[in-house]
């Protein structure tokens, strides 16, 4: 299992969720190299746990749709590295659960 130290974020447990979450604020910024089988972009991560990651975008996709992923803890310097399936989407980004996630 990962494991992620970042400073200057905000871990909010929940009710629903089984895992806390790490919300990302505006200080430092982790940015994702997304990759699909139609696309390569770079969106900022708006928050992340050990299940999943949502991702500040306004793309088009759709649930169940495959993507891979590449962020950087700017901090630590940290390379993180998942791949996964888009489990839902809004205005304002898309949410993804890892399939595998490990540190590089």
């Amino acid at each position: 299992m990962a494991s992620f130290a970042v400073q200057n974020t905000t871990i909010k447990d929940s009710e629903d969720r089984k895992d806390s979450r790490i919300l990302f604020n505006g200080k430092n910024p982790v940015t994702a190299e997304c990759f699909t089988m139609d696309c390569q972009f770079k969106a900022s991560i708006q928050d992340l746990c050990t299940s999943g990651v949502f991702i500040c975008t306004d793309r088009k996709f759709s649930i169940g749709q495959e993507i891979s992923l590449t962020f950087w803890f700017p901090e630590s310097g940290k390379k993180m590295m998942a791949s996964g399936k888009i489990v839902r989407k809004d205005f304002s980004g898309i949410g993804v659960k890892f399939k595998i996630l490990f540190t590089k």
